[in-house]
């Protein structure tokens, strides 16, 4: 009798204690995951209300550059002030944009970009008032084409460039962000299947540990 009295205590504390190391683990990765699902609401949020719309913003910008040369080329050729004041309108909503662009910017790299797209962005529209519209104006033709072929092209061609760059940045930040929201999520969904394997396998386990028991006890 007593010895099936120590054989069942001691399988009773095996019991208790597999229960107790499965219930550890069972916590440990509970608070794990919950940790990779935060992360991952976390990156979704940031590129929802961060790179999403400063990714729009790079965009509405390179759309209203090639409005800028648009519109110039029509007032060198018409010499219509409507166009002109379309190409100063395009001027200013593209300083405000590229402004926020650079106070919204999340990185040192970001905001150096956006500085120097800036810098271009105005160099283009200094060449354009302070140069290209008196020579229009004077009625100099071939000034004027000089202008455009040296000084606007050129800036226009520099301006270009640096906003597709911009764009790059914005694409492989985003691009990095759901790789790492990706990245968490299959690793969540790996420990939720190992998990329940693992659990599944303690529960047959303690099951036969709990008849064995029974069977002592009998």
């Amino acid at each position: 009798m007593k010895e099936k009295s120590k054989r069942s205590s001691s399988i009773m504390v095996k019991i208790l204690g597999g229960f107790m190391g499965v219930t550890l683990i069972a916590v440990v990765l509970l608070l794990f995951t919950l940790s990779r699902i935060h992360s991952m609401a976390n990156d979704t949020r940031t590129l929802d209300q961060t790179y999403l719309p400063l990714y729009q913003q790079t965009n509405e910008v390179i759309v209203n550059a090639e409005k800028e040369v648009a519109a110039l080329r029509g007032y060198v050729i018409t010499k219509n002030d409507t166009y002109l004041e379309s190409f100063t309108s395009l001027s200013t909503k593209s300083d405000k944009i590229i402004d926020n662009l650079i106070s919204a910017s999340v990185t040192e790299q970001g905001k150096q970009v956006s500085v120097e797209t800036k810098s271009l962005h105005d160099a283009y529209v200094k060449i354009t008032t302070d140069t290209l519209i008196p020579a229009v104006q004077a009625g100099d033709d071939s000034k004027v084409l000089d202008i455009m072929k040296n000084q606007m092209t050129p800036a226009a061609t520099a301006l270009e460039n640096k906003l597709t760059e911009y764009q790059g940045l914005r694409e492989k930040q985003m691009a990095d962000l759901l790789g790492a929201a990706f990245e968490s999520a299959a690793m969540t969904e790996s420990i939720i299947i190992f998990s329940l394997i693992g659990f599944a396998i303690a529960a047959i386990a303690l099951s036969f540990l709990i008849s064995r028991s029974e069977e002592h006890t009998s």
